[in-house]
């Protein structure tokens, strides 16, 4: 089986178009490397942000104790770095922290809404440095 058709059909596509959009890229590539170097950083930014983020977010539910102050830094550096509110994920994390009493099981409600808040900050994370 030749690589086109291996490929293709891993893309569900015809072989000939298939081709004509790998000649495309191409083209693309070569004609606008910076463009096309820009669109990577860009996408890497919003990938670095959104894993920063909620790895801090998951520790900070695992063990507020220490990861209070460091939650809260991140969430103000993407806010700086990107121009965003995140005023919603930083409640949630302040009701979460201004209740806690050591019994994650009690703050379940809390967690849920952490959970919300945090999936519209990523979103909100990526929209942005898409549309730069």
């Amino acid at each position: 089986m030749s690589v086109i058709r291996k490929y293709s059909k891993r893309a569900k596509m015809e072989e000939w178009r298939f081709v004509a959009q790998a000649i495309s890229s191409y083209v693309f590539f070569f004609s606008n490397p910076s463009k096309f170097s820009k669109e990577r950083t860009k996408l890497e930014k919003a990938v670095w942000y959104t894993i920063k983020l909620i790895s801090t977010t998951e520790a900070f539910k695992t063990s507020p104790q220490q990861e209070f102050q460091q939650l809260l830094g991140i969430i103000q550096q993407i806010e700086n770095g990107l121009n965003l509110d995140l005023s919603l994920l930083r409640k949630s994390v302040m009701d979460y922290w201004s209740n806690w009493n050591g019994d994650r099981k009690q703050l379940s409600q809390y967690a849920a809404t952490i959970n919300a808040a945090l999936k519209i900050g990523v979103l909100e994370i990526i929209e942005n440095v898409l549309t730069q």
